[in-house]
């Protein structure tokens, strides 16, 4: 099976990148063009390919449509007002989904964040969640990550020390 994964390099995508690939898929990555160094390419072990993302252009549905799965988790940490996350991330975001579902990507999942409920007052969460209801409207799946933890000092426990 063919999966992208938006934000390989991220902690998330980095630890689905890994396991795909042991299990035997064929993983793509998109990353940020400036992310790519010596380093993180040598990282990418067991990587088919990887092909440079920027949120705020997503590929276009010729780009992706060779995959079976998409996994969205691409997103711009460094924005804060509300402007800049609805105009970058919410609205590359929806884009890239609708992308997807056009080209015809079997599955997609949109990485969603236990901030994203109805009724919430975060502008994270708020995001987060007009994204979920687009993914969920093409068809595709979310999933409410909560505080992220594992090896390394990457996710919740990075951003805690």
């Amino acid at each position: 099976m063919r999966v992208g994964i938006t934000g390989a390099n991220g902690y998330v995508g980095t630890i689905l990148r890994a396991t795909f690939a042991e299990e035997g898929h064929e993983v793509i990555a998109f990353v940020r063009p400036n992310r790519v160094t010596s380093e993180s390419a040598a990282a990418m072990a067991g990587v088919a390919e990887w092909r440079p993302y920027e949120i705020r252009r997503p590929p276009s549905g010729s780009a992706i449509s060779d995959l079976d799965v998409l996994i969205h988790g691409a997103w711009d940490l460094t924005l804060v007002s509300a402007g800049d996350v609805w105009g970058v991330n919410v609205s590359g975001s929806q884009q890239l989904l609708r992308n997807a579902a056009d080209a015809g990507v079997r599955r997609v999942i949109f990485i969603s964040s236990m901030s994203a409920y109805e009724g919430t007052r975060q502008l994270y969460g708020q995001a987060k969640l007009a994204c979920e209801r687009t993914a969920n409207s093409l068809g595709g799946v979310s999933t409410r990550l909560g505080l992220v933890y594992g090896p390394g000092w990457g996710g919740m426990a990075g951003a805690l020390r």
